[in-house]
C-alpha cells in the first residue's frame, strides 16, 4: 500500500501546475478535502509564493473548521498578492469566526477599497453589524450593496430584518417584498394584515407547492382568521412533506385541535402521541448539581417568547411581583430576541437573572439553565408560537411545569 501511494504522488508531482487550480476549486466545492489537500500540498511545495495556492489552502482549512490555520494562509496569500480583494474578504470572514470582529471590519474595508463594487464584503459587513446590534450601520452597509446590485435578494432579506429590529415595520415590509415570501408574509401577519399575508403565501405556493414552511405559514393565516379546520389541512400537508424536521409544524397541529369539535380525550391522545417522541430517561436526573442545603432560596426559571406587552404577561407579571424574594430567586429565559418594550424593561429589572436564549440551541440552553442551577423551570408557551418544548424534553431542571400560555397539556412526560 505504501508503494502505491508513493507512485501516485510521483505521478501527481509531474502533472500538477497552476492550470490545475480549477480542479482544486471543484474538489473543495464538492467536499473532497483530502484530494484537494494532496494536490495543494504538492503545488505549494513547488511554488510556495503563489498567492492563489495559499488562498486555496486557506479555504480548505476554513472548510475543516480550522480557522486559525485558515487565517494564516489567507494572510500569506495577501502578502504575495495584496491587490486581490477576495483574499481580504475571506480573511474578514475567518476573523469573525475567531471573535476578532474589529479586524474583520478592517479586512472588509480593504476589500471594498480595492474593488468598490464588490458585493460580498459589503454584505458581510452588514451582517456583522446586525450580529453586533449596530442596526443603523448595517442599513448603511446594505444600502451600498444595492448601488451595485439592485436585485440582491439576500441583502434585501437582511435589510428587512434590520428594519424589523429598528421597529421600522413599513420599511421592513418594503425590503422583504424584494426578498422572500415567508418573511414578508410573516411580517404582514404580525402587523395584522392577515389577508395580504395569505395572498403572499398562496402566490408562493403556486410556484413551490410542496414547501413545508409556506404550507405551515399559510395554515397560520387561516388559524388567525378562526378557520382552524382549514388551518389543520395545511399543517397536515406541511407535516407530510416536512423532510427538514421543522418542529413547529407538530405544535401547530396540536394548537389547531383545541379549536375543533373534538372530545377532550381525542385532544389529549394527540398531545400524548407527540410527547412520546421525547421519552424521559431516568439518567436525566443524575446530572443536577443544585445545592441541596435545606431552607435555602429556591431558584425558579421562566421560559417564554412573550416577555413584552403580550396577553400572557398580563397574568404573569402580577404573579412575578408577588414572589417572596427572601424565599426565591427569579430567572427569565427569553426566547424572542426582537421585542423590547416598557413591559420587557420592568421584567428585566425585577429578576435575579435575564437570559436571552433565542440564538442558543436546545442543548446550549440546557447547559446555561443547569449552570444557573434552576430548581423549578416553568414553560409559559405550551404549543404556542416560538415555544421551546424540545428544550424541556431535555430535562434541564429537576422540576418542570407548564402554565398560562396554553389551554392543554404539552404531552411531555416530565
Amino acid at each position: 500500500m505504501k508503494h502505491v501511494g508513493k507512485s501516485r504522488k510521483q505521478k501527481l508531482e509531474k502533472k500538477i501546475s497552476n492550470r490545475d487550480i480549477p480542479q482544486v476549486q471543484q474538489l473543495l466545492q464538492g467536499g473532497k478535502l483530502d484530494q484537494a489537500m494532496e494536490m495543494l500540498h504538492i503545488m505549494v511545495n513547488d511554488n510556495p509564493e503563489n498567492g492563489q495556492v495559499l488562498y486555496l489552502l486557506g479555504c480548505l482549512f476554513f472548510l475543516k473548521n480550522n480557522f486559525t490555520e485558515a487565517l494564516t494562509y489567507f494572510e500569506s496569500a495577501i502578502v504575495q498578492d495584496p491587490s486581490d480583494p477576495v483574499f481580504y474578504n475571506n480573511k474578514g470572514v475567518t476573523l469573525e469566526k475567531i471573535g476578532r470582529d474589529e479586524e474583520a471590519v478592517l479586512a472588509y474595508k480593504e476589500a471594498i477599497r480595492i474593488k468598490n463594487d464588490y458585493i460580498e464584503p459589503l454584505y458581510n459587513w452588514g451582517a456583522l453589524c446586525e450580529r453586533q446590534g449596530n442596526y443603523e450601520e448595517g442599513v448603511t452597509r446594505l444600502t451600498q450593496v444595492f448601488v451595485h446590485d439592485p436585485g440582491n435578494a439576500k441583502a434585501y432579506n437582511l435589510l428587512g430584518l434590520l428594519y424589523e429590529k429598528l421597529i421600522r415595520g413599513d420599511e421592513a415590509i418594503s425590503a422583504y417584498k424584494q426578498a422572500t415570501a415567508n418573511n414578508l408574509g410573516n411580517l404582514l401577519s404580525y402587523r395584522g394584515r392577515i389577508s395580504e399575508a395569505q395572498q403572499v403565501f398562496e402566490r408562493a405556493l403556486a410556484v413551490k407547492p410542496d414547501d413545508c414552511i409556506l404550507l405551515n405559514n399559510l395554515g397560520n393565516t387561516y388559524l388567525a382568521q378562526g378557520r382552524a379546520d382549514k388551518a389543520l389541512v395545511f399543517y397536515q400537508k406541511a407535516q407530510t412533506v416536512n423532510t427538514d424536521g421543522v418542529t413547529a409544524i407538530g405544535s401547530n397541529i396540536l394548537l389547531a385541535l383545541n379549536y375543533l369539535p373534538l372530545s377532550s380525550q381525542e385532544i389529549y391522545s394527540e398531545h400524548k402521541n407527540w410527547g412520546m417522541k421525547f421519552p424521559f430517561k431516568a439518567t436525566d436526573l443524575t446530572s443536577f448539581v443544585n445545592d441541596r442545603t435545606a431552607h435555602r432560596r429556591l431558584k425558579i426559571g421562566y421560559v417564554s417568547p412573550d416577555f413584552y406587552s403580550h396577553s400572557v404577561m398580563y397574568f404573569f407579571e402580577a404573579v412575578l411581583n408577588q414572589h417572596d424574594r427572601t424565599e426565591v430567586e427569579i430567572y427569565l429565559y427569553s426566547v424572542h430576541p426582537y421585542y423590547f418594550d416598557e413591559t420587557t424593561a420592568r421584567l428585566h429589572n425585577s429578576t435575579n437573572g435575564w437570559r436571552d436564549i433565542s440564538a442558543l440551541s436546545n442543548h446550549e440552553a440546557k447547559a446555561l439553565i443547569q449552570r444557573d442551577e434552576i430548581d423549578i423551570l416553568v414553560d409559559l408557551a405550551g404549543h404556542g408560537a416560538k415555544n421551546r418544548l424540545e428544550l424541556f424534553a431535555l430535562k434541564p431542571a429537576p422540576v418542570q411545569v407548564t402554565w398560562i400560555g396554553y389551554p392543554n397539556t404539552t404531552g411531555l412526560a416530565q
